[in-house]
């Protein structure tokens, strides 16, 4: 929410600037596709409110005690410069418009912020990287073609795959659980119909099926 004030014309264009971009990325954060007035223009991005911020104490123990500061943060995907070109996956703190990090990937799938990991989809892989520095922490095969959505319960990533087709030769959903550090499958259950993305409560996985359980 943006407030005007009486200043002199540089500040108020700066504010104005400010508002604009404050604009784009809350549109953008819950949009599939939204093309904002700044560039980059961002085609896919995901919200992960209540994070804790990035420094010294922000990916310790999650159970400490210890106050520790937490922000806001946007993980997007921006507009490749060229045709089936890479684009710029980025992740940015809310509060502060502060840009973290960026890098190019060869991905069009929405990106998601988990515990430690931000996670895309390119092609039949899931790519992993480390949420505090961007360093790629590993890809591993999706087995389906349609990535629904992941979720991190400490050292376990699970994801769900499923199949964009009404064929029942085709239909059906896999549960796949990996290492958070090198990617390794630790188990997957595969079923003859559609899952949702998981989540993860009490060391239990919840998902819900196109039979409405």
């Amino acid at each position: 929410k943006c407030v005007r004030t009486s200043s002199s014309g540089a500040e108020a264009r700066g504010l104005a600037g400010q508002c604009a971009l404050l604009a784009a990325v809350a549109v953008a954060a819950c949009a599939g596709r939204t093309a904002g007035p700044e560039a980059p223009v961002i085609v896919a991005g995901s919200v992960c409110s209540g994070v804790r911020g990035l420094g010294p104490l922000s990916l310790g123990n999650p159970n400490s005690e210890t106050p520790q500061p937490r922000a806001g943060l946007l993980a997007a995907l921006s507009e490749p410069s060229q045709k089936d070109g890479p684009a710029e996956l980025l992740v940015m703190e809310l509060g502060s418009q502060r840009l973290l990090w960026k890098k190019r990937v060869q991905a069009r799938a929405r990106p998601q912020i988990l515990q430690d990991l931000v996670v895309t989809a390119s092609g039949d892989q899931l790519l992993a990287f480390d949420l505090a520095t961007g360093t790629e922490r590993f890809r591993s095969p999706l087995g389906r073609p349609l990535w629904l959505g992941a979720a991190q319960s400490n050292g376990t990533v699970l994801l769900t795959t499923g199949a964009a087709s009404w064929d029942p030769k085709q239909r059906g959903s896999t549960l796949i659980a990996l290492d958070a550090q090198s990617g390794a499958e630790r188990w997957h259950r595969e079923v003859p119909y559609a899952l949702s993305a998981p989540v993860i409560r009490a060391q239990r996985a919840v998902v819900v099926s196109d039979h409405a359980d």
